[in-house]
């Protein structure tokens, strides 16, 4: 049977959106349950909202920090940063972390050049190549690549987060006074810092 040439672009324009649909959210999820590495990275995407934040047709470049990048943000020193009381927060700093569209950290020419990128909430992102074939994404080292169906998932060593960004997720240091000759304060909720300094003054200080 010949077909028409109106049928062979319906066809064609068929499989073409069929290929781009692939290209979604559930190919970036699917690829990071694949990853255990990547499992905080995925749970925190999950827990936030952020995964289905993201298009069904929309192509995307993840770059995921390991479970090892994450243990250097341990929860004892920074609780909110797992809690869900800072989720909108959290939302923020793992937004930065995905891309819209396809980002070939081998395009950065010549060496020594950057590659310019926004986030899906149009934060700034800065890639580079130190050394031949060795990227950084905001000063993380690019661990591995891998092409999924229309998106790129980055492995990096680290978390796309300054410091003064951080500063909320830490837990609270509470500053106690404390008068030689008087009990010592009471003990504190778990995982509360506290910091007890000495002073000589003749009335006590409330604690």
């Amino acid at each position: 049977m010949k077909l028409s040439a109106i049928t062979i672009a319906m066809l064609t324009s068929a499989l073409f959106v069929a290929g781009e649909a692939q290209a979604n959210n559930s190919t970036v999820e699917n690829a990071l349950k694949k990853r255990p590495d990547l499992s905080t990275f995925y749970e925190e995407l999950a827990s936030t909202g952020v995964l289905s934040e993201l298009s069904e047709t929309q192509p995307y470049t993840v770059f995921a920090p390991t479970n090892e990048a994450f243990s250097k943000l341990p929860a004892s020193q920074y609780p909110c940063l797992y809690s869900v009381d800072c989720k909108a927060q959290v939302a923020e700093i793992l937004r930065k972390h995905i891309v819209p569209g396809e980002k070939h950290l081998e395009d950065i020419n010549p060496q020594g050049g950057i590659y310019s990128m926004f986030s899906i909430d149009n934060q700034h992102i800065i890639a580079s190549e130190p050394n031949k074939d060795s990227f950084t994404v905001d000063g993380r080292h690019v661990l591995s690549e891998n092409q999924l169906l229309g998106s790129i998932l980055y492995k990096i060593d680290g978390v796309m987060a300054r410091q003064r960004d951080l500063v909320q997720f830490e837990a609270p240091m509470i500053v106690m006074a404390h008068q030689p000759g008087t009990d010592l304060p009471p003990m504190v909720p778990a995982g509360k810092v506290i910091t007890l300094t000495t002073t000589n003054a003749t009335t006590p200080i409330p604690y």
